[in-house]
């Protein structure tokens, strides 16, 4: 009876450390896949982040080729001010168009 009763304590006692090792394991994959979410996450984020200033970098192209137009061609100025103020040669006729009403 005693042996029995000692094969069966160290039997469970196998079963129960088993187990243990199990859930141990389950918690550590869970916490890597957790963690790789977060990556991945920050990972999507800085790519988002890299074309928005790849985006920008374009813009500040465009800017600055605009500028040294602005600096060297008389024409650009005069494009600058037909749009921003209406300007018209005395040949043109100003055409303005009203929104659509419902």
């Amino acid at each position: 009876m005693f042996r029995a009763l000692k094969t069966l304590l160290q039997d469970s006692l196998c079963w129960g450390l088993f187990f243990l090792l199990i859930l141990t394991v389950a918690a550590g994959i869970t916490t890597v896949f957790e963690r790789y979410e977060k990556f991945d996450q920050y990972r999507q984020r800085l790519i988002r982040m890299e074309y928005d200033i790849a985006l920008l970098h374009q813009e500040l192209d465009q800017k600055n080729e605009w500028v040294q137009r602005l600096k060297s061609d008389p024409t650009a100025w005069e494009q600058v001010a037909r749009e921003k103020m209406n300007y018209l040669r005395p040949d043109e006729l100003l055409v303005t168009f009203a929104p659509a009403s419902e």
